[in-house]
């Protein structure tokens, strides 16, 4: 079994293959707990390909709301935690993630804009050992990354004046962008209540807002078929609402993003359908026809 598992691993490990503001160095471990992965973990996410769930989006933007399309992909590989990247082939060095790239496409009025945010998370340690999020569109591109190594260090290039070659350290905190991942892991780990944390580098890209800690409410709901996740950021009134399938391997069902009160500040993706798929052997244009199957245009 383990031997067939080592081979699963490095199988994933095959795919998709190939002026600064300074401050004090902190020492920052990466947060440690007892996550608990469930007994048929490795039976659903080292078998078939990556995990690819299809939503329909409403996004707000510019104080509408524009429809559009969002997919999730998710896969398990192995992070090489020093050079902050995927292996390329099989190394003692490595660390096993689980990689989630979430993807937005929508139109706001004659241009369109492409948003994708990459986490990787340790499947055995809670925090992200990196994050990256960018914006495409026809004003310019803004990129922002996360590393997780000795504190949490965040690069951002923009052509936003704001946020143009920028280069900080925060010592140490909770990412909003650790729960999409650890959510699929073990729901029920997260922490919860009076927390401080860094909202999604998403949510700083498209809304220009200050990068550094905010206070947090984070709350959980069960259900009979669902888990329902809620974090609520007073400072900027902010609400998350993340909803996903009461059962492994806990898929995400939906989610909500409102920031202040107006109905069209409100962001909202529901699924259509969720499929596994070795994606990066349907790169013919006859796998085209597979964008039929996921209900993607």
């Amino acid at each position: 079994m383990k031997l067939f598992f080592s081979f699963l691993a490095a199988f994933t490990i095959l795919a998709c293959t190939p002026q600064d503001n300074t401050t004090e160095k902190i020492e920052a471990p990466i947060i440690v707990q007892n996550k608990s992965v469930h007994e048929h973990f490795n039976d659903y996410w080292y078998s078939n390909g990556a995990e690819i769930t299809s939503y329909d989006l409403e996004q707000s933007r510019y104080g509408e709301i524009h429809k559009g399309h969002a997919v999730l992909i998710t896969v398990p590989e192995q992070f090489l935690t020093e050079s902050q990247v995927k292996a390329d082939s099989y190394s003692k060095e490595h660390i096993d993630i689980l990689k989630l790239n979430l993807t937005k496409k929508f139109n706001t009025g004659i241009y369109p804009y492409s948003v994708m945010t990459s986490s990787f998370t340790p499947i055995k340690l809670d925090q992200s050992l990196k994050v990256s999020s960018s914006i495409q569109e026809w004003c310019g591109h803004s990129y922002m990354q996360l590393n997780n190594q000795n504190g949490l260090h965040i690069k951002s290039h923009s052509y936003f004046e704001k946020f143009a070659d920028l280069n900080w350290q925060i010592s140490e905190a909770l990412l909003e962008d650790d729960l999409w991942n650890n959510l699929r892991i073990d729901p029920l780990h997260i922490k919860t209540g009076e927390l401080q944390m860094i909202p999604s580098l998403e949510f700083f890209n498209l809304y220009h807002k200050e990068v550094k800690v905010y206070e947090v409410s984070v709350s959980q709901k069960l259900t009979d078929d669902f888990i329902i996740t809620n974090l609520y950021y007073p400072s900027i009134n902010r609400n998350l609402k993340i909803t996903q399938i009461n059962q492994h391997p806990y898929v995400i069902d939906s989610w909500e993003e409102k920031i202040g009160n107006h109905p069209n500040n409100t962001t909202k993706a529901t699924r259509k359908v969720t499929e596994k798929i070795p994606y990066w052997n349907t790169n013919k244009p006859k796998d085209s026809l597979l964008r039929k199957q996921l209900k993607i245009k």
